[in-house]
């Protein structure tokens, strides 16, 4: 029955528009942080990020740049694959990138 809602197709992961994502490493420590540069976590200029402890939260784009450093892209790095997988499973479609459009150091 047209109308009716039936046979409603959602999208596919691959027709969701990609969330970019930033990996670092922090220097002391060494635990991987992912920034989503495209999605703001306040209205004073914080992004949206992401650990495996803590979880979500907000984030200082530059401060964490500063202190951190690039993860290497690769399968040989088990804790981005690992965080990546969590972020596909909770319903992000990531794009890894080495920093967001236009950021100057």
């Amino acid at each position: 029955m047209k109308g009716s809602g039936r046979g409603r197709r959602y999208p596919s992961k691959q027709e969701q528009p990609a969330d970019d994502v930033v990996l670092r490493r922090w220097r002391k420590g060494g635990a991987v942080i992912a920034l989503f540069p495209e999605l703001p976590a306040t209205m004073d200029g914080l992004v949206t990020s992401y650990q495996h402890v803590g979880q979500h939260g907000a984030a200082d784009y530059r401060h964490v740049m500063s202190r951190t450093v690039p993860v290497p892209v690769g399968e040989a790095d088990q804790e981005r694959n690992d965080l990546l997988d969590e972020f596909r499973s909770i319903g992000y479609n990531p794009r890894v990138r080495r920093r967001r459009k236009g950021f100057q150091r």
